[in-house]
């Protein structure tokens, strides 16, 4: 789904569907230097967990490494972007979301990463070795760049703020 923050006028888009449903966030033990937690965060938190934590397989890694409708800019989402996209997009039955718990690239400490409970919103922390949690890719782009086509997607369109969503096809026009 697409949807807006505030955020210097980028735009933010979830895939269509879960990138895994099993995979740990990684690195139990080892403290990540410098993850945060707000909107405009989740992709420099996703460059530094991947650098800093060289598992195979695990969540942020996932998203960095995703090619998906010819873009590899995904990225893990921030605690709060996370919680956008719960709110913007699951809590109003778009996006295909498991009502499971979701990982996002804000970590608590050495042992323990930021979740958000799809089931009703709620964040939590859990262990970065657990491996029943649910990974969602994120990627944004700047408003007004040129327009581009994502299939099976729904996302909010920013000057109204309605959800659009047809035909399996989102086109989204230059934004002015």
């Amino acid at each position: 789904g697409l949807f807006v923050f505030e955020d210097s006028g980028y735009a933010y888009i979830s895939s269509a569907a879960d990138q895994s449903d099993k995979e740990p966030w990684g690195c139990q033990g080892i403290e990540i230097d410098g993850t945060l937690s707000a909107v405009g965060t989740g992709l420099t938190n996703t460059d530094r967990i991947v650098t800093d934590c060289t598992t195979e397989g695990i969540s942020a890694r996932i998203c960095d490494e995703l090619v998906l409708n010819g873009y590899s800019d995904w990225f893990l989402p921030s605690e709060q972007e996370l919680a956008q996209m719960y709110t913007r997009l699951a809590a109003n039955g778009f996006g295909n979301f498991a009502n499971h718990i979701y990982w996002s690239s804000t970590q608590q400490d050495a042992n323990r990463a930021i979740t958000i409970n799809f089931n009703n919103g709620s964040n939590s922390s859990h262990l970065k070795s657990n491996t029943n949690r649910h990974t969602r890719a994120m990627r944004r782009f700047l408003m007004g760049t040129p327009r581009v086509v994502e299939t099976g997607l729904a996302y909010i369109e920013p000057a109204t703020e309605t959800y659009i969503a047809q035909n399996n096809t989102i086109d989204y026009a230059v934004y002015q």
